[in-house]
């Protein structure tokens, strides 16, 4: 999310999410790393011969990745270009999804445009994303480390540069679709999720918090909603407006005050992102039939057609 955009929180709106969360969040890590852990395991299991039965329509999924873009870059046309380090411990934020140079999925990117054109104005960075993504993986954290990229060159002016060719924007879609789409659409398949409300928080979570398995995941997430549910909508027939209001809630609380420190200020000035699916909650836009018009936060009055 652009610092432009970023919300006010006042420190006591932040300790009572932590005096009301702390119980039944931090004392029950060792088993949500464990719950999240069979979560991941099963999710590998399933088929990808889904028919895709309760996939987002065009129309659907159009109004979910523009409202996604407003949260990321404060506006719902999607902006391929955005680069900045927010110094949340990530690494430098770029492109439409927030792909970051320290998770994983930037670099990812930058390779397949090297692919597909050798010669680009981004190459030049591979060694050093190659590098962060090592030490990444070796260590299990993300990399906040952006002085080797900026011995290299301006790395957010050059991101900003490549937009200018339509193959980069390609790559960021294809990027989007295979690292946050399909797996956000698979795992609301898996859980029951049916409303199209449903699957845009699942899509637009999965694109914040990421898909791996530390206790501030969509994962992790999905675990807790369970635990607090009783199950979802496909293991034990859970009301699926419930499930959403629990995830909601749970995703809410992480935000104000997760477990990845270097990302605490930030993300606790993220969690607008939330309310604004609670608002259509209480429209009971579940279908994401009509267009969205923001109604609070620095997002007021934006609106998605």
């Amino acid at each position: 999310m652009k610092k432009k955009n970023k919300q006010f929180i006042s420190l006591v709106a932040v300790a009572m999410t932590i005096l009301l969360s702390q119980a039944s969040v931090f004392n029950s890590a060792s088993a949500a790393t464990s719950d999240t852990k069979t979560y991941q395991e099963d999710s590998v299991k399933a088929t990808k011969s889904n028919n895709k039965k309760y996939w987002l329509t065009d129309a659907q999924k159009h109004r979910a990745e523009a409202l996604t873009s407003v949260f990321e870059n404060g506006t719902p046309e999607i902006d391929y270009e955005y680069a900045e380090d927010l110094g949340d411990g990530r690494g430098i934020t770029c492109g439409r999804a927030g792909f970051c140079t320290g998770t994983g999925d930037a670099i990812e990117v930058v390779k397949r445009y090297t692919d597909l054109k050798k010669e680009n104005i981004l190459a030049k960075f591979l060694p050093e994303l190659e590098r962060l993504e090592k030490k990444r993986l070796s260590t299990g954290n993300d990399q906040s480390d952006v002085k080797g990229l900026k011995k290299i060159g301006d790395y957010c002016k050059d991101w900003a540069k490549a937009c200018k060719d339509d193959d980069f924007r390609k790559v960021q879609d294809n990027v989007v679709s295979d690292f946050y789409y399909e797996p956000s659409a698979k795992k609301a398949d898996e859980l029951g999720l049916k409303l199209p409300l449903s699957r845009a928080e699942l899509y637009d979570c999965i694109i914040q918090h990421g898909d791996g398995d530390d206790l501030d995941s969509i994962n992790a997430l999905i675990e807790r909603t369970n635990q607090k549910s009783g199950g979802s909508p496909a293991s034990n027939n859970v009301d699926e407006k419930t499930w959403l209001n629990n995830f909601l809630d749970e995703r809410r609380a992480d935000l104000l005050y997760c477990y990845k420190e270097e990302s605490r200020e930030e993300w606790a000035e993220s969690y607008g992102r939330v309310d604004v699916f609670k608002q259509l909650v209480k429209e009971k836009n579940y279908n994401l039939d009509k267009p969205i018009t923001i109604k609070f936060s620095d997002w007021e009055g934006i609106v998605v057609p």
